[in-house]
């Protein structure tokens, strides 16, 4: 074996003994660059497999599409240098971070379905990840009426094919019910899973935070404090920022614990990058406002926070004036939403601004539901 071949196993094994992580993502890239030097598609092929998965699961949508790009165009002129592998399961996921980003048109995601779709029926297999995706993303979109006719299709598909959603599946249907407005169904579909069921949820700590505050609605507070204990496991700001742990810094908002809902988010906004997709960045903005109108209320006026290199707020002695933050966070809401609303030709995002500023009505002032 060649040196740079051994150089390239050698990062790919250390790479494989690491946690998902920034660390991680780096020693791939390492690899395949050393790999690209030398013109060695087959090497470049076998590095490029853990880079998209890392990539996938630390939002680097970027990193995630050139990387396809690139094995999608191989893969089409030698499939065999992929030994079996046909590339299907990233094609999905890079239509779902493409979604991220507001000069990503609906028109070129709805050509990639389409592609996506043909790729599928070449290989003898349903529609049913065409229309999973068309679920996944539609809340992406701000398009509710493509939601509800995706999940009938999917639906369709389990009947055709005689089988129920996997776990990942019925998780991604709560999170769309939920999108839709539709609480109660939410909390029903998640019934198994609330009553202390984890067997399967692999991903749950990212999908369970999105049932905090429709319990908190519903007035099943004690539950919903219980699941913010275990949720709390899974909370690793300092790998990525994932979009459910807005979902903590509202619902501590609203059940008084001001404290720590401040705690979340200095943590949350130390993980939002220059390379941090729009999207992301939206959604962490929208759920952070939710505690900045309540402090604009409540007080203190100053905070003494360590927030990060992509916040365009001045501090002095280590403290941030509160008025400042809150009027940051509702200037990037109203900018990014705007962007998004223009690409999806639709005002959900802006009405999602006005949903935030109506869970005040939620909060429990003093009245706290403690997580601890």
């Amino acid at each position: 074996m060649s040196d740079y071949a051994e150089q390239v196993r050698s990062l790919l094994e250390e790479a494989g003994g690491l946690p998902t992580s920034p660390t991680q993502l780096a020693l791939l890239e390492e690899a395949v660059h050393l790999a690209d030097t030398h013109h060695d598609i087959r090497l470049g092929v076998e590095a490029r497999r853990p880079l998209m998965y890392v990539a996938r699961y630390l939002l680097r949508g970027d990193i995630l599409t050139v990387a396809f790009t690139w094995c999608l165009a191989h893969y089409d002129r030698e499939p065999a240098l992929f030994g079996g592998r046909d590339l299907l399961w990233e094609y999905g996921q890079v239509i779902g971070q493409l979604a991220n980003l507001h000069d990503v048109s609906r028109q070129t995601l709805e050509q990639m379905l389409e592609d996506f779709g043909r790729r599928l029926l070449a290989g003898g297999e349903s529609q049913l990840q065409v229309y999973l995706k068309q679920r996944h993303i539609a809340p992406d979109l701000g398009d509710r009426e493509l939601g509800r006719t995706a999940n009938q299709l999917v639906h369709e598909e389990y009947r055709k094919l005689g089988r129920g959603p996997t776990v990942d599946e019925r998780t991604e249907e709560i999170e769309l019910e939920l999108f839709l407005g539709n609480e109660e169904r939410a909390l029903e579909l998640a019934k198994r899973f609330l009553h202390g069921d984890w067997r399967g949820y692999v991903h749950s700590g990212g999908f369970a935070p999105y049932l905090l505050l429709p319990l908190h609605k519903h007035d099943r507070r004690p539950e919903a404090a219980a699941l913010y204990k275990r949720c709390r496991t899974s909370f690793h700001p300092e790998r990525c920022y994932y979009w459910p742990y807005g979902e903590f810094i509202k619902w501590l908002t609203l059940t008084g614990a001001n404290d720590e809902a401040v705690q979340v988010y200095a943590k949350c906004q130390r993980a939002i990058k220059p390379y941090t997709d729009p999207l992301t960045r939206l959604h962490f903005a929208l759920d952070a406002t939710v505690l900045f109108d309540r402090l604009a209320k409540t007080g203190p006026a100053q905070l003494p926070l360590r927030l990060g290199e992509v916040v365009p707020v001045g501090r002095e002695d280590g403290r941030y004036e509160v008025a400042q933050l809150h009027n940051w966070l509702h200037q990037e809401a109203r900018e990014l939403a705007a962007r998004f609303d223009a690409r999806n030709g639709t005002d959900c995002f802006q009405q999602q601004i006005q949903a935030r500023a109506e869970l005040q009505k939620w909060a429990d002032g003093n009245a706290a539901v403690s997580p601890a």
